[in-house]
Order: C-alpha cells, then sequence, then structure tokens
C-alpha cells in the first residue's frame, strides 16, 4: 500500500501532483517544520551546486593511478560503466523520494515513511546519523585533498616533488575550512551565482583536460578494447569487479540537491530535476575522462604524497600547461569542499532539528547574517571536525583513506536503505512521468541489489594486504570506522535520542487549513489522513515545538 505525502497536493486519484513554492510552505507547516531559510536556490543554480559537490572526473583524475593498478586500463573502464549506471539508475528512487517529501533531513525523512511504524523511529535516526557522519567525512577529505593538491604543487613548481610537507597541507586545509565558513555565511547571497561559476569552470576544465589528455594517445595506438589485467589480485575480472569500490566513490553526492530542498523554489520540481540534471551530466564527463585515461600510458605507481594528476599533465603537455591546469584543478576542488561543507552543516542542522543531537545545544538554530538565515553552529560544527582531520593528517596519510573511504561507505548504506524500502513500500507520486507500481518495483529493487553488491565491495581494500609491515596504510579501514559510527549512534540513542527523536512522519499533524491555504493546495490536509493504518494514533491538534504532543512511543 503506498503511503500518503503531506507533498501529495492532488485533490482525486487521478489528477496530477501540483507544485509551488507555497505548497511547499503549507506542506512543511503540516509537518511542524517552520520555514527556516530563505528560498533562493532555483533549477540552474540547484544543478550547478549538485554537479560541484559531487566533482566526478576531478576525483578519477585523482585515483586514475590507483584503479590502474587494481584492473588495468580494461578494468578501470569496466569499473566507471557499472558505477556511472548504477549511480544514474539510483536517481530514480532517490528523485522520487525528494519529489514527494523535499526535506532537508533527507534520507532520515525518506525512511521514516517508509519503513514499518514499529521500526521507523529507530530506523531513520540510525540512517540519518549515517547521512550525517558521511557528509562529514566527505566535506572534510576533499577539503584535505584539496589542501593537498595545493602544496603538491607547489613542490613541483619549485623542483623538488619528494619535499612534501604535511604540516603546509593542515595548514592549507584549515584556510579552506574558514574560505568555506565565509561562503556560507557573509557571501552566501551571491554562493548560488559562485556555484554557477564554479559549475562552468567545471565543464570548461573538462574539456581542457580531455584535449590534453589526447596529446599522449600515440597515433594508432587505439585498435582494440583495453586489456584488463589481475593486478595484485588472482582474477582479471575479480579485480575488475573490486575496482568499482574506487570507481563508486567518484559518482557519489546525488543527495546534494535533495538536502538543500528547504533553501530551493518549488523543491518538490526543482529538487528532483536537479538529481537527474547533475548526476547524468556528471556521468557522462567522468565516463569520457575514464576512457582518455584509459589510453594514457600511465605508470602503476603513482608519485608520492597525492595529486597524481600533475605528473600525468607534466607527461602529455608542457610546464605552463601544468601549471595551468593544475590551477583549475585545485579551483574546482576548493569549490567541492565548500560545496560539500554546505551540505554536511544542513544536513547536521536537519538531524539536530529533529532531535537527533538532543545533547549537542544549538546545533538546530538558524541565526541571521548578512540577509540570510545560516545553520551558525552546525556550520562551525562542520569546520572544527574538517580542521581536525587536516591536523590528523600532519603525520599519516591512513585518516584520510580512512575518512574518505568511510564517507563512500555510509553515504551507499544511507542509500541503500531508502531505496530498498521503496521497491516494496514506495509513497504515491502522480505526477507525469512517474512509473507504474510494477515497474517502480522491478527497477527500485535492482537499485537496491546493486547498491547492497557496492557496498561489500567498497569494503574490500585496493590491493591484498601484506602479513607483515604495511599492512596500516594498506587496510580498508571504511568498515571498522562504519562499526564505530554504529556504536556511537546507538550510545547517543540510547543516552538522548529515543526520548527526543521526531521523525518527518511523526511530526504530521492534521490540524486544518485555512481558507488562503485551501485555495492554494486542495487536498493536502486529506491526503494526509487516508492511510488510516499509519496516522490513526496522532492527535488532530497542533504540535509543541519540539515535535508532536502526543506521538506513540
Amino acid at each position: 500500500m503506498s503511503l500518503p505525502s503531506p507533498f501529495d497536493m492532488s485533490s482525486e486519484p487521478g489528477s496530477l501532483q501540483r507544485e509551488g513554492t507555497h505548497a511547499n510552505e503549507i506542506a512543511m507547516r503540516q509537518m511542524n517544520y517552520p520555514e527556516a531559510f530563505y528560498r533562493r536556490w532555483v533549477l540552474t543554480t540547484a544543478v550547478s551546486f549538485a554537479i560541484v559537490a559531487m566533482s566526478t572526473w576531478e576525483a578519477l583524475l585523482r585515483t586514475a593511478h590507483t584503479q590502474l593498478a587494481t584492473s588495468g586500463p580494461g578494468g578501470m573502464l569496466i569499473a566507471n560503466i557499472a558505477a556511472a549506471s548504477l549511480i544514474s539508475l539510483t536517481t530514480l528512487p532517490l528523485a522520487h523520494l525528494t519529489r514527494t517529501t523535499p526535506s532537508s533531513a533527507g534520507q532520515a525523512a525518506w525512511l521514516s515513511r517508509l519503513a514499518p511504524r514499529t521500526h521507523a523511529q529507530k530506523a531513520s535516526y540510525h540512517v540519518g546519523f549515517l547521512a550525517v557522519l558521511a557528509w562529514q567525512a566527505l566535506a572534510a577529505s576533499s577539503t584535505f585533498a584539496a589542501a593537498t593538491e595545493i602544496e603538491t604543487l607547489a613542490a613541483c613548481n619549485a623542483n623538488a616533488p619528494d619535499r612534501f610537507i604535511t604540516w603546509h597541507a593542515a595548514i592549507f586545509g584549515t584556510c579552506i575550512a574558514v574560505v568555506a565558513v565565509l561562503a556560507n555565511t557573509r557571501f552566501y547571497r551571491v554562493l548560488p551565482r559562485l556555484s554557477a561559476g564554479w559549475a562552468g569552470m567545471h565543464i570548461g576544465a573538462a574539456i581542457s583536460v580531455g584535449w590534453a589528455l589526447s596529446g599522449g594517445i600515440k597515433p594508432g595506438g587505439v585498435k582494440a578494447f583495453p586489456r584488463i589485467e589481475a593486478g595484485p589480485w588472482t582474477s582479471p575480472w575479480g579485480a575488475a569487479l573490486l575496482g568499482v569500490g574506487p570507481a563508486m566513490a567518484a559518482y557519489l553526492g546525488a543527495d546534494a540537491a535533495a538536502h538543500m530542498a528547504e533553501e530551493t523554489r518549488d523543491s518538490s520540481v526543482t529538487s528532483p530535476r536537479a538529481i537527474y540534471i547533475s548526476v547524468l551530466g556528471n556521468a557522462l564527463l567522468g565516463l569520457g575522462m575514464a576512457v582518455m585515461l584509459s589510453l594514457q600510458p600511465l605508470p602503476r605507481t603513482p608519485p608520492a604524497p597525492a595529486a597524481s594528476y600533475v605528473a600525468l599533465f607534466s607527461a602529455v603537455s608542457g610546464r605552463t600547461a601544468t601549471i595551468f591546469l593544475s590551477v583549475m584543478m585545485i579551483g574546482l576542488s576548493i569549490g567541492s569542499a565548500v560545496a560539500r561543507a554546505t551540505v554536511a552543516s544542513r544536513v547536521l542542522w536537519a538531524f539536530a532539528r529533529d532531535g537527533g543531537l538532543a545533547w549537542l545545544h544549538g546545533a538546530q538554530t538558524v541565526d541571521r547574517v548578512a540577509g540570510s538565515r545560516i545553520p551558525i553552529a552546525a556550520l562551525a560544527i562542520t569546520c572544527v571536525l574538517t580542521s581536525g582531520l587536516c591536523i590528523a593528517n600532519t603525520t599519516s596519510t591512513v585518516p584520510y583513506a580512512a575518512t574518505a573511504q568511510f564517507g563512500a561507505l555510509a553515504l551507499l548504506l544511507s542509500y541503500l536503505a531508502p531505496a530498498g524500502m521503496a521497491a516494496v513500500r514506495a509513497p504515491a507520486d502522480r505526477s507525469r512521468w512517474a512509473l507504474t507500481s510494477s515497474v517502480k518495483g522491478v527497477v527500485y529493487g535492482a537499485v537496491a541489489v546493486g547498491l547492497a553488491v557496492a557496498v561489500v565491495v567498497v569494503c574490500f581494500p585496493a590491493r591484498p594486504v601484506g602479513r607483515w609491515g604495511g599492512w596500516v596504510a594498506e587496510l580498508n579501514w571504511a568498515p571498522v570506522v562504519l562499526v564505530g559510527g554504529l556504536v556511537l549512534g546507538e550510545g547517543c540513542w540510547w543516552a538522548s535520542a529515543r526520548w527526543a527523536w521526531f521523525s518527518p512522519a511523526d511530526r504530521v499533524v492534521r490540524e486544518p487549513l485555512g481558507d488562503e491555504d485551501r485555495l492554494a493546495v486542495d487536498g493536502v490536509a486529506r491526503g494526509v489522513v487516508e492511510d488510516t493504518g499509519r496516522w490513526d494514533e496522532l492527535e488532530c491538534r497542533p504540535h509543541s515545538r519540539h515535535g508532536p504532543t502526543d506521538a506513540v512511543r
């Protein structure tokens, strides 16, 4: 049985779903969510923001040597095709759920409506906690990656590539975190336009890098499909399957537009479209970059310590072109760090607003800064965590690798839970392009199975772990960090969240709409109360400031 949504605006079962910014605001009030932000993002800026947050082809360029060492050029190409196809299909349930529930809570809001009633509260809490940890990890790792690229370019420009100083990178990372804070406070009113500029730079840089890489292809050298190699593994096809793990991390971030929904105009339409366009655009650019990289005579051992694309640019172009392309890459990395810090702060704020971080006072507050409404406390927490990771990497790169791998694993799990439930119990969507129930179940089920396989693959290391020295750096620490995150989330649940957590599904009220709202959006109240099996125990009166007054626990 399909669950009704406060955003299901149809007055008749066969009519089309009505949209509009005012309709979204009314539906948010039905869930006791006041308008916390100004809605300044439109379709073009939302798409630009999501594209910059994902930064797919840049991530592939950074990890090209790792993928080549795992399965060779053919295995890298197959892994990228598999990862791009899976993420493109994942946009179907993500966009559908965003359309029916466009909330900054994202995965937690979706699962709270899809999970069985007896388990919805705790399940939505843990998925929301995973989403918070995942985006904090992605923001921190992208910031340190940008700082590493700055330091690497400086060392190579000084003709001393081995003189990489880690504490310099830590300082650069802290400075980038401060830039992210400034972009989200003082300059937040122009951040949509900055995102559009970064997106244009993203596309232009992809064309420039592709043109430069084409110079490294020998005439007549492409005669067959690139070979698949076993690398350090025993089977070539097994190595290609394990190569999906590093490739998958480059295509993640499809939910960035969903977490900005409460700041987007007409979010029930704009946010799903932004998900579709950004993911498909990044997938095409990523596949194009994978094809170009698979045809390059790259060395199989990446130069230390990072930013292997500097050596790649040096091999296919001159010194001036190398510096120009590297500077563009650094600019894009800073833009991605700013975008991911923005998303991370919104996810943290939404989770705290629903009571998931009751012990962290102030994280759910929104303050007025420079004519905008900003979650200052959540943004400050994100900046502190990012700076802490940059400082932790001064002695070893293991924390950076573990954080990046954990971010990919946790985000995949946060996709898997709502996508799997949507295959069984998808909410109603009466839009013109909505899938039928049977097709929806098959497609969403296939997506859930693919995500489950990707979760298992991401847990493997890039190469077999040695028995003796070096195993600490070679081991994939993401499952270990994930277990620690789950234990932390369970501890927070029993300490405070089990009393304070109110998922979006718990917040729906049955209070009648005013005449003006009823004219703007008819059928909202009826759509909320149709499913008596889910809402029959909620009182028909306004909720308290912190959630439902009489929700059954």
